[in-house]
């Protein structure tokens, strides 16, 4: 089985950084997924893009992890 995560890239993390500075919230609407290229890569937050980007799509939820308040849940269904 493998393990698949996500960061937020630096603008992402200033831009969510911002916002709750504010007091205001981020709409987050749309995943997108890449192959790697053939290679698992590590994510970074320096990345502006994904390894090869095969879908782009609306999320069906987002939410708040119950056992972890800092972690954003981000759901959609990925076609086989």
């Amino acid at each position: 089985m493998s393990t698949y995560f996500c960061i937020l890239t630096a603008v992402g993390e200033a831009k969510l950084a911002n916002a709750t500075a504010l007091g205001q919230t981020l709409e987050f609407s749309q995943m997108a997924l890449g192959d790697g290229g053939g290679s698992m890569p590590t994510p970074n937050q320096s990345q502006e893009s994904l390894v090869n980007e095969v879908r782009r799509a609306p999320l069906n939820t987002v939410s708040v992890d119950e056992d972890n308040p800092n972690w954003i849940v981000c759901e959609q269904i990925i076609p086989a």
